[in-house]
């Protein structure tokens, strides 16, 4: 069985959120709404049944999907027969071309892709959180990959994978070979940890001990003499099944016994198991299902590409002919079109990898458009605080939502400007949380006051004639700081008079353009501050201009975001830049003003 026949199809699905940051809000905050339901009210194919297409217009690589997954971080990697497309509402493309059918996720968080060429020469890629790239260490060995569906298990803080020249492990940096004399096709774990394979080369089940291969039953004379394994599975009772080009067989490693498990002479591609123990086998013959201590089939004339059953318990089965469910012991067709590759999330959405595009399937109570008291109005900002109120920017005001009703704050940011209300979005949509739960929201000078804060309450206006307020931060001593139209940040430090004072030292040049939009606290209780004179950092009282590695200042910019990585960005005026180890500012990605 050649690789690319079999798309990726068991993978541990959950929920799959978009997360809005409300980016005045540089304190981590983040507002959930469900992704799908947000493509679907947009869409005008959206129906309260129906799935929607997304295709290379859509911006996907490749219409021919083989492979859905989804990372513990939310994003869905979708493989194509032409490379591999990282999906969060929006499709981005990457560097590989080749046909990606295998797709998980190591302990590190690193994303493993394993590829098939035009000529079938299996390789892998690994994704590090920035690139994608294809680890030295295999191409240097001249190492020869398995191209059967379970090449590679997690065990150990490790990926441990299956090849013709040993067994190699990576723990997220360091890359080694074991028993280099013993070459392997599938891999699997046992519940008592151990890992398991079988040798061609030496005519052997065996298990590793953690450096070397132990021989544990010889297949020579045996059952497993002559077949081919196309596949294996453990099962919930930690049998060892071998689906093979000549029948289904199980190994027991208590007992180090092989036994026939009467399917017949068929050629087996895919095993799965469900929570009740019940067996499904995907052959060239079609699906078959053991019930009642004997083998019924169940499909046929149909190639199987995946079975998967979803964290409800519900069945689904991808197939040359579609897509099913299983209910009250029927198949029944969601789709008719041919489906390489599934997934379900645990809000029920529903994705499916066909050769024509990928399909989306929101659940059946999400569907609706739901309308509130706000429909019509601009909504600029969004934010969900502490306490559980959804928090809305809008030309209706500054709102609150409980889950029971909404409250409007007032309107201070209205103006008749012309006959219209104007809300100023670009530089008044930011919303943000002290440590005390005071909600602060940026502003225009012209439109009230600099800035409002709510507590208790009230909600009161600041006034420090700066123009423009833009983002928020706060210190380790409870002070607020809001970068502004004006040279330097604002800070005040939060007593009963409501004092604001101006930090100057905020760029070198008298004539440096001092207006500064973005502001976050570090975890060393630093502050990073960028603006028109570029990024500089606060710290322990003194002002430091931060230079790239060529000695140049940062470029100014609107945003920092420290993501779930661990590294710090900056959005500049010349593209986005990160923080790299030597606490030096690189360039990520050359573009214009972000």
């Amino acid at each position: 069985m050649r690789f690319e026949s079999e798309p990726y199809s068991q993978i541990q699905s959950s929920l799959y959120p978009l997360t809005l940051k409300v980016w005045g809000a540089h304190v981590a905050r983040w507002f959930s709404i469900q992704l799908f339901f947000l493509l679907f009210i947009l869409s005008p194919l959206h129906s309260q049944q129906g799935w929607r297409r997304l295709t290379t217009e859509d911006g996907l690589n490749n219409n021919k999907i083989l492979s859905i997954y989804r990372a513990t971080n939310g994003h869905i990697w979708i493989g194509t027969d032409q490379g591999i497309t990282r999906y969060n509402g929006l499709f981005e493309e990457s560097s590989l071309s080749a046909s990606i059918n295998r797709i998980l996720e190591l302990p590190s968080g690193q994303i493993l892709s394993r590829e098939a060429d035009v000529n079938n020469s299996i390789s892998i890629n690994l994704f590090d959180g920035l690139a994608w790239g294809e680890p030295n260490f295999l191409s240097d060995n001249d190492i020869i990959l398995s191209d059967v569906p379970e090449f590679a298990v997690l065990s150990d803080g490790k990926v441990w994978i299956s090849t013709r020249d040993g067994l190699v492990g990576f723990d997220g940096q360091k890359w080694q070979l074991y028993d280099t004399d013993v070459g392997t096709d599938w891999l699997v774990k046992t519940p008592d940890g151990r890992l398991w394979s079988e040798s061609g080369d030496m005519d052997w089940i065996a298990s590793f001990d953690g450096q070397k291969w132990i021989p544990e039953f010889n297949t020579d004379n045996s059952l497993l003499d002559s077949p081919t394994t196309n596949t294996a599975l453990v099962t919930s009772t930690g049998q060892i099944l071998l689906g093979t080009d000549q029948g289904l067989f199980q190994y027991d490693p208590v007992l180090n016994s092989i036994t026939d498990l009467q399917l017949g002479q068929v050629n087996v591609k895919l095993i799965y198991e469900t929570t009740d123990q019940s067996l499904w086998v995907a052959t060239d013959r079609g699906l078959f299902n053991f019930a009642d201590g004997k083998w019924q089939e169940s499909i046929t004339d149909q190639t199987i590409y995946a079975i998967q059953q979803t964290d409800r318990g519900q069945l689904w089965l991808a197939t040359s002919n579609g897509l099913y469910h299983f209910h009250h012991g029927e198949w029944i067709s969601e789709l008719d079109i041919a489906v390489n590759s599934f997934l379900e999330l645990t809000d029920g959405t529903l994705l499916a990898g066909s050769s024509d595009g990928l399909r989306l399937k929101p659940p059946a109570d999400e569907t609706g458009v739901r309308r509130t008291e706000l429909a019509g109005e601009l909504v600029g900002g969004l934010f969900l605080a502490s306490d559980g109120k959804l928090w809305v920017r809008s030309t209706a005001g500054f709102i609150s939502y409980d889950g029971l009703k909404w409250t409007n704050h007032g309107a201070p940011d209205m103006l008749k400007l012309k006959g219209q209300r104007n809300i100023q979005h670009s530089f008044g949509s930011n919303i943000y949380e002290d440590s005390k739960g005071t909600i602060w929201f940026n502003n225009r000078i012209d439109s009230g006051a600099n800035a409002f804060s709510f507590s208790d309450g009230q909600l009161q206006p600041h006034n420090f004639r700066v123009g423009f307020t833009w983002g928020f931060a706060e210190t380790e001593q409870g002070h607020i700081w809001v970068t502004g139209q004006s040279g330097g940040p604002y800070v005040y430090d939060g007593n009963s008079e409501g004092k604001w004072t101006r930090l100057s030292g905020y760029g070198t040049d008298a004539n440096a353009d001092r207006r500064s939009f973005a502001v976050f606290r570090d975890n060393d209780g630093s502050i990073w501050f960028n603006g028109g004179a570029g990024i500089w950092r606060y710290h322990n009282g003194q002002w430091v201009e931060s230079r790239d590695i060529e000695s140049k200042p940062v470029p100014y910019g609107a945003q920092f975001i420290r993501s779930p990585d661990g590294i710090l960005r900056a959005a500049t005026g010349e593209g986005i830049y990160r923080l790299n180890s030597d606490q030096k500012w690189v360039v990520e990605w050359k573009g214009k003003y972000i």
